[in-house]
This record gives C-alpha cells, structure tokens and sequence, in this order.
C-alpha cells in the first residue's frame, strides 16, 4: 500500500480504491505518482473512467504541447524580470512561487507566450522532489502598489485558470494574497466567502494587520518568507531571479528530451531522475516495495558489505544502528542455512504484521471519515428530534412530550404550506396579469416584458424559500433563518417561535369565539397562522443577512457563473474542457426535453388553424412543461453559465409562441401585431440558438459573454421603454424588482432558486392563464342547454283583459313599431340554445299570444298631467 497519499490528509487515503483502479487502467505500477493521480481525481469527482480519460489528455498534452516550446528572448526576459520566483517549500513540504503583481504589465499579444512560460514553471513546482511527493505548490502573491487595470489580464488569466483545471488540476494547493488594496479586499472577501468550498478554502486573504501579527509564519519558515512580507529570505534581487530563471531553463531542457527524445512521460522522467540519484537501501523502502522485492538480502548475502556500509553510512540514529550490530552479532552464531532460514521467517512475519497494521489502520481511518462525511453532511440542517430534548422530562411523559413536538411541527407546517399556496397564487396573479397585459396595446409585449421576466424570478425565489422551509420542517430539522445562531440555539429559537404563534392563535381563537362565533375564531386564528408563516418567508426571501451570518451556508451546486480575475489560478473544477463531449447531451436528453418543444408548435398551429380554444389551453400547457422540463433537466448540468443562459431562452421562447398564438388566434385585426410578434420571435429564436451553441463552450468563452451582455441590454432597454410607453408606475416597480433580483445573484450564498419553488409558481401559473383563457372565452360566447323562461302556470283566476294585454310579449309587439332591446335580448338567448327543445320551449313562453286582440279603452298617462 501507498504511504504517498497521507501527505494530503485522511480524506484523500479514504479513495485510495479509487486511485489503485485508475492506476490499474494505466498500467501505472509506482507509488511516487498518487499525490499526483489524486488531484486528477478530485477534480473529476472520483469518476474512474474521467480521470482516466482526463490522464490520458494530460500524457497527450505533454508530447503535443509541452515539449515542443520554444524559448523565445521574451520568454527568458519574463522569467528574469522578478515577477514569480520559487523560493523554497512551506512547512508541508509544498513549493511556494512568490509573486510580485506590480512587475506585471500584460501585453495581449504575449499572452501565447507567456502561457508557455507558465506551463514550464507550473511543471517545475510541481515536479517529483526526493523530500515530498505531493506535486503541489502554493502561490504567496505581494498585491502592494498593484493596479486591477495595469498589472491584470483577465483573458490571460482566465485561460490560465482553465490550463490549470484541464491539465494541472490540484496542482495549486493555495493562494495567499497579502498587502492587497483595502477596497478590492472588502469586495473580495465576501465574495471569496460565498464561493464553493474547492475555491473559498484555497484563497486566503492575509491582511495588514494579520501579516505585521505574523501570520504568514504559521505557514512558512522565516528563512522562506521574503522580507517584504516579514520573513528573512531577501530573495527579491536580481541575482536569485536569474537563478530562478537557470532553473526552470534547465529543468525545461532536460523535460523537452526526455519526453521527444526518451518517449517518457513527465512523472515518469522525474522518478527516473530521482532513482539514479538515490542510494538502494531496504531501510528506505515503503511497505510496499518490501512486498514487492524478489530476493532478501541479508548480512550473508554478497551485497553484505554494501548494504552494512550503505546503513551505517546513513543518518538513522543511535539506536537504530545499535539495533542492526545486535541483530548482525546474533546471526553469526549460526549457520548460514540456518540464519537464512530465520532471516526469511522474520521478514515474511514483519510484512504479515505491517500489512495487518496498515489494514487495520485503514479500516478505522475509512470508519472516521465516513462519519465524519455524514455529519458534515447533516451540520447545515439540525435535527430537533435528539434525545437532548427530553433529558429532563420524565420517563412517563416523554411520550406525549414528544407528541406535542411532532404537533406543533405538524400544525406549523400546514401554516407554511398555506404561505406557500398563498405566495403561489399571487406570484401566478402578477404574471397573468402582467402576460394578458401584452394584449392591451400592440407595443405593450416590449415594455412589460421586463417587468414579467422579472416578476417571475421574483415568485420562484419566494416559492423557493417556502419549499426549503417546509422540506426541512417535514424532515424535522431547522429551518432556513435560525441556522445562522448555532446548533442548540437555533432549534430552541424555532420551537419557543411556534409555541408562540399557537399561543398568539389560541388567544385570537377566544377573543373572535366569544364576540362572535367559535367558527369565526377559527377562521381569523388560522389566518394568523398562515399570515404569520408568509411574513416569515418574505423576510428570507426579501432580506439576505441570513447568509452572511451563517458560517455553515449550502453553497451552489455549481461553480458560480461570474468569473473573478483574483482566483483563476486555483483548482477549480473542469467546467470547460474545448473540444471534448463534457457537456454533450445525449440524444434521449433531447428527446425527453424536445417532446413539449414540438407538442407546443403543434397545438400552436393547430389553434391558428381551427380557432379552437382547447388547443389554446393546450398550447399554453404544452410551453411550461417544455420550459419547466429543460430547466429541471439543465440544473444538474455542471456548467452553470450555459444551463441559465440555456433556462432563460427556454422560458423566453415558450412565452413568445403563447403570445404569438394569443395574438394572431383571438384577435381578429391581426396586421398591427405583425410588428411585435415578428421582432418577438427573432429575438427568442436568437437566443435560444445562441444559447444552444454556448453549452460547447466555457463560462470564460467571448460567446458566452456577449450572450450575458447582451441579455442584459436587452432587459435594461425594455425596461426603460416601459416609462413612456406604459407610465412610471409599472417603470418604477420593474426597477424594483430588478434591483432585488441582482442582490439575490450576487449577495446570496444558497441558491436563489430550487426545482420546488419553479414547478409550484409554474403550475399556478399555467393553471390561472388556463382558466382565463377558458372563461374568457366561454363568457364572450355563452351556449344554453336548458330553457331560461319561466314555466307559464295556470293562474288561479283568469286574467281580466287589461291585464292580459299588458303581459308580455303583445304589449311591446302591438305598442312599439319595432323590436325593443328588451327583445332583441331575449332573441339572443334563443339563438345562444344547444337543442330544439329549449329553443321551442321559450319561444312558447316568450312569443306566443300574438293573435289577441283588446277591444276596450286604453287610457294613456303623461308626465305633464296630474
């Protein structure tokens, strides 16, 4: 077994199955490789079969690209100028490159360049070394007098970080920033904070007053500090950055002939060199390569002398060597047989029992981290069904203790679940509201646009919060907002809030029970409940002090999607890998995700075709479970920038058909919204084709910036068209939301949104335009089944002929000229009947009598009259 991999810690000795399957699949039989071989496994997130492909990129790499350079005059000039230099190792045995960022004035046109020069210094400081097998270094950059806009690249570095995740990856084990500007170092730090852990645990901001408190000394000797930043290494001089420069120079050499000329590959050159710099020595030797050796030797064997003088020669101590002469004196005595024969049984015993011993040691090791994963695991949710609860309580009332826990939670929870429908039915509102209101104007769909995209984010956000609570209620743990003050304190603080929002009910149930009924009581104490559960929502959702307060947040799933020049030279997790099938999407991926799509246009045109209001239903429906489906497929996508620009143009399109279809299939004059719904389509069919083509490409790439600015612009300019066009109103709140939307992207820690939040507010959603759609049409175009008339009864006694005449409908027939609304609105109704019954059956009762005649007088009365 490997002892190499201790040196990166308990965690990376827990997948070392993983790493001897790997290195079975390359046929890769040394030892001294691990350290190397685990940061490629890391990085692909212990897939076997990734790590493998991606090693074998890496060996391709290095015959291709890495031994074929050039130096150039500007590439020798670079590595003397002082900007980086190795000036020794760490306390852990890591090589440190000190970098002075102020001697860094970046060209664009050296960028190749100085990438190649990278490549040679990054493949030296992670090199083989006799003392460590780690194959990592740290970076301790000097940011003193450094400019954001002279001394940085962000192109260059921005492919550096990606060089580095595809090539190098673990190879940058940490970066320690010093004497950076107090301004940039109060934006980066919280920033730094909110990233993923394989980033925020890398970086390390070391400020003034930490570095004059010596807190660098905790990492390095003073003998490798460079005086500027406290230590005693007065390296920063010409001289030693030529020797630094003769270096990586000669060490590149060597690299380039033994790779073209040799056919070895990088590690394998540097374990051929340190091999014919070492003595062979069996007390130097790992348990492995004890089990490992062909024959023993011993002190009768005929490299006796040389093993005798090659560990006497060594600096093994006192006791060792005194060891070695008592063990070398009793074996004389014997015969040469017979010492062998002993010699034999107890170096097979010795390896029986270190072997036993590292199993052993194994086993627990593997016992602790498991453990110690799961409660990592479970410290951002904490359990309030632990014992600790009832320590004090009576073995006889436990029980029923216990029972009032699970009710209130039970009580509480249907509460919440109230918010979350009350919150889903006002985000659904907003949106049809905001969606029917495209249809008031032609030009509307542009200015309100904006303001729906983001009223959308606004409900899924709030949804999503409402979700998070009641999950992590249902699995009794703490929810979101008391996280932040502890352990214990956080699920007492829950507890002792729902105790009180019952007791709040409770007296709210008397005081409306006794003034006006008990169901009265119930109805306003339940409403305090719910509203109570909504306003605690709306604070989590509409204020994120929560998240700076809570050191133990849920990070983002993916990487996040704004790239920072400060930490693109760290391990960052392989999210672009040019031309390579990372992100491909298979083709049931397509399928599953493309049904709605095309179900979508066909409902689409069906609707246009037959004027059918179930296909207009069914168009709507079909649009959200296409967008809805894509966006539960792209949350796991790893690449985090491409799968929101992908979700966004989903979304997008699918409202722009419903309106195309709404606009063209209910209105009659179509030809002023040619306009809008031409401009509509070519904008989201742009999109959608953009964003189609940035899933093969990395988050750095320009395609991927342009789409970003330019969705960007987009939204800025629909919502600066909505002041003249629509009124400051809707301008003012679409600001609103606006400024809302991008704190909770850059300032949250926890994802703003989750898949719950998206399907609840879409469902209500889709459920309210259906309904709309619906009766709207239905009301505009009423059918009766049954006869609306009243059933003409026999009167008790007959009519007198004044009053007979003056029934309806002889009265308006005889005295009118013509038909009054009255009967134009009772010809309605009959022309609005299913059958013939009913038809027949009102017009008896409202058009019958018509032959009656009236002989008598017929007196008439003026308003001018008495």
């Amino acid at each position: 077994m490997s002892l190499y991999l201790h040196d990166l810690g308990p965690e990376a000795v827990s997948y070392r199955h993983l790493l001897d399957e790997v290195k079975r699949q390359l046929d890769i039989t040394y030892d001294e490789f691990d350290c190397w071989i685990y940061g490629f496994l890391e990085n692909k997130k212990y897939n076997i079969r990734e790590t493998v492909a991606k090693l074998q990129r890496r060996f391709a790499m290095e015959v291709n690209e890495l031994a074929t350079y050039t130096l150039t005059d500007y590439m020798q000039e670079s590595l003397r100028s002082g900007i980086v230099q190795f000036v020794g190792e760490d306390k852990l045995g890591r090589t440190v490159l000190y970098v002075m960022a102020q001697r860094d004035h970046p060209v664009s046109s050296r960028r190749e360049e100085n990438k190649r020069t990278f490549d040679m210094m990054l493949s030296y400081g992670t090199r083989l070394r006799a003392d460590s097998k780690r194959c990592q270094m740290v970076m301790l950059i000097n940011q003193e007098k450094a400019s954001l806009w002279s001394n940085v690249d962000m192109t260059f570095q921005a492919d550096i970080a990606l060089r580095i995740a595809k090539f190098f990856p673990g190879a940058v084990d940490k970066m320690y920033i010093c004497k950076m500007n107090r301004t940039l170092a109060a934006v980066a730090k919280p920033i730094f904070s909110r990233l993923p852990a394989i980033v925020s645990d890398r970086i390390i901001i070391i400020s003034d007053s930490e570095l004059k408190a010596g807190k660098l000394l905790e990492y390095f000797d003073e003998s490798v500090l460079p005086v500027a930043l406290g230590g005693s290494n007065d390296c920063d001089h010409p001289q030693h950055w030529a020797e630094h420069a003769a270096l990586v120079e000669g060490y590149y050499a060597q690299l380039k002939e033994a790779v073209l000329g040799g056919g070895l590959s990088v590690k394998a050159w540097e374990l051929t060199c340190l091999e014919r710099r070492r003595a062979p020595s069996i007390m130097h030797s790992t348990a492995s390569d004890l089990c490992k050796a062909d024959s023993l030797v011993t002190c009768y064997s005929g490299m006796a002398e040389e093993y005798y003088d090659d560990v006497t020669g060594t600096d093994l101590g006192s006791e060792l060597l005194r060891e070695a002469d008592e063990w070398k004196n009793a074996m004389r005595c014997f015969p040469r047989s017979l010492s062998l024969f002993f010699m034999e049984e107890l170096q097979r015993w010795r390896i029986a029992v270190d072997s036993e011993e590292i199993a052993a040691r194994y086993k627990i090791l593997d016992e602790h981290i498991a453990v110690r994963r799961e409660m990592d695991a479970s410290l951002p949710e904490i359990n309030v069904k632990a014992t600790n609860w009832y320590k004090r309580i009576p073995m006889q009332l436990r029980f029923l203790y216990r029972f009032g826990f699970v009710a209130l939670g039970v009580l509480n929870g249907v509460y919440f679940f109230a918010a979350l429908v009350f919150l889903a039915v006002l985000s659904a509102n907003v949106i049809a509201t905001l969606f029917f209101g495209f249809f008031v104007r032609w030009n509307y769909i542009f200015p309100l646009g904006a303001t729906l995209a983001m009223a959308v984010i606004q409900g899924f956000a709030s949804c999503s919060r409402a979700v998070e609570m009641l999950v992590a209620m249902a699995r009794g743990k703490v929810i979101r907002p008391f996280e932040t003050i502890g352990t214990q304190l956080g699920s007492v603080a829950q507890m002792c809030l729902f105790v009180v929002l019952v007791a709040v009910q409770f007296i709210v149930f008397c005081v409306y029970a006794t003034l006006y009924s008990p169901l009265r009581g119930l109805q306003v104490s339940f409403a305090v409940g719910w509203l109570s559960a909504v306003f605690i929502v709306a604070i989590c959702h509409l204020v994120f002090f929560f998240d700076w307060l809570n050191a133990r947040q849920r990070l983002r799933r993916g990487r996040h999607i704004i790239p920072l020049s400060l930490f693109v030279l760290l391990n960052l997790h392989e999210a672009a890998e040019r031309d390579l099938d990372v992100y491909a999407i298979t083709t049931s991926s397509y399928v599953i995700c493309g049904i709605p799509v095309f179900l979508s246009m066909f409902l689409g045109i069906g609707f246009l075709i037959s004027r059918i209001v179930g296909f207009a239903a069914a168009v709507c429906a079909a649009a959200v479970l296409a967008s809805f489906t894509a966006t539960y497929y792209l949350d796991s996508l790893s690449n985090a920038l491409s799968g929101k620009l992908l979700r966004t143009a989903v979304w997008i399109a699918s409202l722009v058909w419903v309106f195309d279809c709404y606009a063209f299939g209910f209105l009659n004059d179509g030809r002023k919204w040619y306009v809008p719904v031409v401009i509509a389509s070519i904008i989201s069919i742009w999109f959608l084709f953009v964003s189609f083509i940035c899933l093969k490409k990395d988050e750095f790439h320009v395609l991927s910036r342009l789409t970003v600015v330019s969705l960007v612009i987009l939204f800025c300019a629909t919502w600066i068209s909505s002041f003249p066009i629509v009124g400051w109103r809707i301008g003012l709140f679409c600001v609103c939301l606006m400024i809302h939307n991008a704190l909770g992207m850059l300032v949250s820690r926890a994802e703003l949104t989750n898949i719950g939040g998206v399907f609840v507010v879409s469902a209500a959603a889709l459920l309210i335009i259906m309904s709309c759609t619906l009766l709207g049409w239905y009301g505009t175009s009423p059918h009766c089944a049954l006869p609306r008339s009243l059933s003409r009864e026999a009167a008790a006694t007959p009519l007198t002929p004044l009053a007979e005449y003056h029934r309806y409908p002889v009265c308006s027939l005889r005295t009118a000229s013509g038909l009054a609304i009255t009967d134009l609105a009772l010809l309605t109704q009959l022309v609005n009947s299913y059958g013939t019954d009913a038809f027949f059956f009102d017009f008896e009762n409202w058009f019958n009598s018509t032959d009656f005649s009236y002989g008598g007088v017929v007196q008439e009365f003026f308003s001018g009259e008495g």
